[in-house]
């Protein structure tokens, strides 16, 4: 009636989630850095472009 399993392959099923969660705790992690490194550096360079500060205004001879 029960399904039986065995040991080793009980053993092996875990192994492999074990490495799953490990191989996807090390992408978010290496995303998490990377977002964290570039997000400032996209915003500067997009903040340089977008945000500059207007030009003065020229002056005008009289």
């Amino acid at each position: 009636m029960y399904a039986t399993v065995s040991f080793e392959r009980f053993a092996a099923i875990c192994a492999f989630l074990v490495a799953l969660g490990a191989v996807l705790y090390a992408i978010l992690f290496v995303a998490v850095l990377a977002a964290l490194v570039i997000h400032p550096l996209v915003y500067s360079w997009l903040g340089s472009i977008l945000w500059r500060a207007p030009a003065p205004a020229p002056a005008v001879a009289i």
